[in-house]
């Protein structure tokens, strides 16, 4: 149970790191990066990744209870399914985008437009795969640690 939880717990930091650089791609878009200088690009790229980073830790706050529901239930169900996890993940991603639309001053500029919501629901979509590629496709699976020679004591039976 405790393995379970550590693969439960990776997976959400792998998750979240990889909304986190989808989120940053679309900010910082690839095209862009290789129109530059080399020069520059490597400069672009490190704050890129810095970037990638804080996002991901902002990913992170929010959505850790919202993963903790979506992980227990999925646990418990046994969901394995890959499309439980995305659409779980772009919800979640869809609430952030809505909470941050609803803290935008009237008369100012907004994010509340169809890029900035591509991108969240895609950064949610990435997380979410991310999530049951690492530890989601194993819902409900219990960890069994066996000892070599009580395999081979089982197969002798």
């Amino acid at each position: 149970m405790l393995l379970r939880l550590i693969g439960i717990l990776f997976a959400f930091a792998v998750g979240c790191f990889a909304a986190g650089v989808t989120m940053t791609l679309f900010v910082l878009t690839p095209t862009e990066m290789l129109g530059l200088p080399p020069g520059v690009r490597a400069d672009r790229l490190g704050k890129a990744i810095e970037l990638a980073g804080l996002a991901a830790i902002q990913i992170a706050l929010f959505t850790a209870p919202l993963t903790f529901v979506v992980a227990t239930l999925g646990e418990l169900m046994a969901r394995r399914a890959w499309s439980y996890y995305a659409l779980a993940g772009m919800l979640m991603a869809a609430i952030g985008f809505f909470a941050q639309r609803t803290t935008m001053q009237i008369g100012q500029p907004t994010i509340a437009d169809n890029y900035a919501l591509t991108a969240f629901l895609t950064s949610g979509f990435v997380g979410g795969l991310i999530y049951w590629i690492i530890s989601g496709r194993f819902a409900g699976q219990r960890v069994r640690i066996t000892r070599p020679l009580e395999k081979n004591a089982e197969r002798r039976n």
